[in-house]
């Protein structure tokens, strides 16, 4: 197996120490539900999207022995060329150490990446390029920042557009007045409440006439910096990127002040660019948007990764919960993958869950059980059918969603099983 290894990166070309991995069926893909970045919070990447609570985190499952995350999805990716990958969020260690592997549909070209986020602490996101296999480190530090003019999936519309969104740690107060003179003269009296939404801001700043996007002059933005300072915002003119300009005018002043402050943030032609805008000292830099196909989340409890969904990355899961199914194995009756592979079956379960697993030993194997509020329900050593395949009787169990984490020594792998009545 062949590395290339750099500072914060190793790109692994898969070889005869991996099994043959099997075709991905993405036929009836357009009726498969697509994954978005939620508006909210930069916390709640695409791959999450399917989250169901702790311990469960949609692309993996917490492990309480080391407190990382075990991948339990097969991901299928549409990527800015029109081509597809099947991906897998293999693992995320506690340090913050991430396993991706990626691949053609059939098998082919497979790759896997690990990315090492505790050397991009400084930043907020470190994004990858799978067209070009290749870490993208562009972001500006999250500290010079607050907020960035972007384009943007808004979830509620299924649509892409223009705005703004917050960093971490930043506020925002959104002032509708009667008419501009209101506007213009509010205060931080006039409003009352701060969100901790990204997507406070977002396109709020504008209306439609036609197809033309015009500014409001009704609306006052008042940002407050992860510092505390407080800014008094509004979007002044709008040039479209169509045009080659995609400029957006500002004025701010601080609440100390009673000097307006001028500035200009320019995305360029056809929005190439997102700007990442700092209100105390302007621009802090532009970020190609199509340099990047997946972004992961720097930070020691996060576990967000997210998708370029607005330059026409498509996310989706892979219908089948079970990863095995990367290696061509189903949850009829799979066979495990290489190494500590986890497979479920029966897909739901009734009384009894069969459990098979790629570590062939005769020592024990302890099963926990663990509910979607993160309860341990059941823990016991399984009866044990062959060198691989355990059977745990489940029957006491309320009907619902279960996490299964199996442990033989200091090896532990996780996976997820539905009880039915």
């Amino acid at each position: 197996m062949k590395k290339f290894k750099g500072l914060a990166i190793a790109i692994i070309i898969a070889g005869l120490t991996l099994p043959a991995a099997a075709q991905i069926d993405t036929s009836g893909i357009t009726g498969w539900p697509q994954m978005y970045n939620s508006m909210a919070s930069w916390e709640e990447g695409a791959f999450g999207a399917n989250a169901l609570g702790h311990p469960d985190y949609g692309w993996g499952l917490y492990n309480s022995i080391n407190h990382g995350l075990t991948g339990d999805s097969i991901f299928v990716i549409k990527l800015q060329d029109e081509s597809y990958k099947r991906l897998w969020i293999v693992s995320r260690t506690a340090t913050a150490v991430y396993t991706i592997r990626y691949a053609d549909l059939d098998g082919s070209n497979e790759k896997e990446v690990e990315i090492d986020m505790a050397m991009y602490a400084g930043k907020q996101f470190v994004y990858y390029n799978l067209r070009g296999d290749s870490l993208v480190d562009e972001q500006p530090l999250k500290v010079d920042w607050d907020l960035i003019l972007t384009k943007f999936t808004h979830t509620d519309i299924n649509y892409t557009v223009t705005g703004f969104l917050s960093n971490d740690g930043v506020t925002v107060s959104v002032f509708n007045a009667a008419d501009s003179a209101t506007a213009a003269d509010a205060t931080l009296a006039d409003t009352t409440e701060f969100t901790d939404s990204i997507s406070a801001i977002g396109n709020s700043w504008y209306k439609l006439q036609g197809m033309s996007i015009v500014p409001l002059d009704t609306i006052v933005y008042f940002v407050k910096t992860d510092s505390g300072e407080i800014y008094k915002m509004q979007v002044t003119f709008f040039e479209s990127g169509f045009s080659g300009l995609g400029r957006v005018g500002i004025r701010k002043k601080h609440s100390d002040s009673t000097s307006w402050v001028h500035d200009t943030l320019v995305m360029g032609s056809f929005y190439a660019n997102e700007e990442y805008y700092s209100m105390e000292n302007g621009s802090a830099g532009l970020v190609a948007r199509d340099l990047w196909d997946i972004g992961v989340k720097s930070g020691t409890f996060t576990s967000s990764i997210t998708a370029n969904t607005t330059m026409g990355v498509e996310l989706y899961t892979y219908p089948n919960a079970d990863t095995s199914a990367w290696y061509g194995n189903t949850s009829a009756g799979p066979a495990p993958e290489a190494g500590t592979g986890l497979s479920l079956y029966p897909v739901p379960a009734t009384d009894d869950l069969f459990v098979r697993y790629g570590l062939k030993t005769s020592q024990p194997v302890n099963i926990s059980v663990i509910d979607m509020t993160g309860k341990q329900v059941l823990h016991r050593e399984a009866e044990r059918l062959d060198e691989s395949e355990l059977r745990l009787d489940i029957s006491s169990l309320s009907p619902g969603v279960y996490i299964l984490q199996l442990r033989n020594g200091e090896v532990l792998t996780s996976g997820r099983f539905t009880k039915r009545r």
